[in-house]
């Protein structure tokens, strides 16, 4: 089935998830955060695990808006939270941003798939991986329609791949550790 995370709520698919073998969480989710108040997706395991079900942007908002948050807790190199997943712009709805990373929750997140959504990326806090090329007009960091910005203190880590995508890139300050 599909689980919907609500504005202002929280799911942690760090624990375990519900495919004991990997220890990911399959469900589709749907986030229906709003720009006052989010929608949660982190990963608070040392173990690992993530999201690999498709994930629905189901904001109401403008593209900018950061009503969505996929983020880590961290917990050391074996916390990165795996999204698996597609992750995709509501049927109908209008784009919403989808940050990556909080001031609390700033380790290591890993996307990999092809994604569609077409808001703002906006990498905040700790490390995003990137896993994958993408294909067309899609990348793990969504479509190039508004582009990724990764603030002073977080980074983009390419992880070796070359985007198939023109993603307009804003970078500002000094990534982690620096």
């Amino acid at each position: 089935g599909t689980v919907t995370i609500q504005a202002g709520a929280t799911l942690d698919v760090g624990p375990g998830g519900n495919d004991s073998t990997r220890g990911y969480f399959l469900n589709a989710i749907v986030m229906s955060g709003t720009a006052a108040s989010p929608a949660y997706l982190i990963g608070s395991s040392t173990s690992g695990g993530g999201a690999h079900g498709p994930i629905t942007l189901s904001s109401v908002g403008s593209a900018n808006d950061m009503a969505n948050v996929i983020a880590a807790v961290p917990l050391g190199t074996s916390s990165t939270l795996v999204i698996g997943g597609v992750i995709s712009d509501a049927a109908g709805g209008s784009a919403s941003g989808l940050q990556y990373g909080t001031s609390a929750l700033n380790g290591v997140v890993y996307v990999s798939g092809a994604s569609s959504y077409s808001g703002l990326t906006n990498i905040a806090y700790g490390t995003l991986k990137v896993g994958g090329t993408g294909s067309g007009s899609n990348s793990p960091l969504g479509t190039v329609a508004n582009g990724t910005v990764v603030q002073n203190g977080a980074s983009l880590d390419l992880f070796g791949a070359t985007l198939v995508t023109a993603e307009p890139l804003t970078i500002s300050g000094t990534g982690v550790g620096d």
